[in-house]
């Protein structure tokens, strides 16, 4: 979206998350100060295998392999895979979902290298030199920040500024980086429910009991006892479907991510 007045640059968006997210059809800008706005052009791009450059997509291998993990009755306190034959398993279970995946995109395996978070970052340089602007704005949020931060160590001399939100640490390991996710998830979901308990309308909508009891209590319910449900669709039939201790934990982490979802998360 061009500036709507005097033209100081670019303020690009390096903020699909994942990797794996579209940035054209999520593009907003409502939440910029319009001095933002005013001043400089917003761009917004879908990175290479993505949305409208030349998406990579295997949506059946998606669902069949995300559909096992949701449909899996895992229980509550001991979850994982903490022995060899778990953690075999899930190795096991990872490896067929890459082959099947790469099978149905139809793409060779040694083409996925050009496919990184340092090419993303070369396109951006290669955007920008197109444009012509000897500097411009860069913002990352989530996955973002690594293409943000890429780009900086590259081209440090192109940018007038860096705004980074949800940094993503590109010092430690994945397995490291989705340990420290995995607990600032039950950092902020810890607060979200004493929240609940310190409001007098939210903590009436858990029968006065603490609210992070009556999470723990519906976690062992769903880990025991799956419940079994159904969702009714836009054609008037019912899809059937089974909420299982996996599923609450997914649910959970998706909802910590905004203001909103997390209020939405203590209504339901």
């Amino acid at each position: 979206m061009p500036a709507n007045g005097e033209r100081y640059g670019m303020f690009v968006q390096a903020f699909p998350g994942g990797p794996g997210g579209e940035g054209i059809s999520t593009a907003y800008w409502d939440y910029y100060d319009k001095q933002i706005l005013e001043h400089y052009d917003m761009i917004y791009y879908d990175q290479r295998g993505m949305g409208l450059s030349s998406a990579l997509e295997c949506p059946n291998a998606y669902a069949k392999d995300f559909m096992s993990y949701l449909t899996s009755f895992d229980t509550a306190g001991v979850e994982g895979a903490d022995t060899p034959a778990e953690q075999q398993e899930l190795i096991d279970g990872s490896r067929t979902y890459v082959e099947e995946c790469v099978a149905e995109i139809g793409i060779e395996p040694a083409k996925l290298a050009y496919y990184g978070t340092n090419q993303v970052a070369e396109d951006i340089e290669t955007f920008r030199n197109l444009i012509g602007d000897e500097k411009f704005w860069i913002y990352g949020i989530s996955y973002g920040t690594a293409v943000a931060q890429t780009y900086a160590y590259a081209h440090p001399d192109r940018l007038a500024g860096v705004i980074l939100d949800g940094i993503i640490d590109m010092t430690i390991s994945g397995e490291q980086g989705s340990l420290n996710q995995e607990k600032a998830f039950d950092k902020v979901l810890l607060a979200v429910l004493n929240a609940c308990n310190s409001d007098a309308s939210c903590s009436a909508d858990m029968n006065g009991e603490d609210a992070i009891k009556v999470y723990d209590e519906l976690a062992a319910q769903v880990s025991e006892n799956p419940i079994k449900y159904e969702f009714p669709l836009v054609n008037g039939e019912k899809a059937k479907g089974t909420f299982t201790f996996n599923q609450l934990e997914f649910t959970t982490i998706y909802q910590m991510y905004s203001l909103s979802a997390r209020m939405m998360f203590l209504k339901a």
